[in-house]
């Protein structure tokens, strides 16, 4: 379908057009699971229980409820490549009964020195989009989106997470 609808835009805005098109869908969420934080594309790295609670208040689709122990962490990969100058942007809907904290990571998959950004979030009962945005000085073959708790426990509410690499447009000559 998006093979059609680039050929209609070459064919009736022109160049122009085309990069319009381009531009519009590189934002795309890379995650295969954006609200079942339980599915095989999320990687457990230690410590994050995972429940499906029956009803959950918050975002339509909202249905985790996640139990981290102390430095327990949890992400999803995104499919596609980052290169130098690629912006990253994770996000993600949070909430939590009682206070807590928990850091949200935009930043590279695989091996060699650890490239990203990380905030720091303080949860309340009101469910809120938290995001931060990392600007890659090396090309990585992925990109993540990671939760990590702090030293102490923390349970919270998930759902709704995005891994976007916000790409310019190519200039045209």
């Amino acid at each position: 379908m998006r093979g059609v609808v680039a050929f209609l835009l070459l064919i009736g805005a022109g160049v122009a057009g085309a990069a319009a098109y381009f531009f519009l869908f590189l934002g795309d969420n890379m995650l295969a699971s954006p609200d079942d934080f339980g599915h095989k594309s999320w990687v457990i790295y230690k410590g994050v229980a995972v429940a499906k609670p029956t009803k959950l208040e918050g975002p339509p689709g909202c249905s985790n409820k996640l139990t981290f122990d102390a430095q327990g962490a949890i992400a999803a990969l995104g499919h596609a490549s980052v290169k130098v100058g690629d912006k990253v942007e994770s996000s993600v809907w949070l909430w939590s009964d009682s206070p807590a904290t928990v850091n949200l990571y935009a930043g590279r998959e695989g091996a060699g020195a650890w490239e990203g950004t990380a905030t720091s979030v303080m949860l309340t009962p009101t469910p809120t989009v938290y995001t931060v945005v990392h600007e890659f000085k090396s090309s990585h073959p992925g990109a993540k989106l990671q939760l990590v708790a702090p030293a102490e426990a923390v349970e919270l509410n998930a759902c709704g997470a995005a891994l976007k690499v916000l790409k310019p447009p190519q200039a045209t000559s």
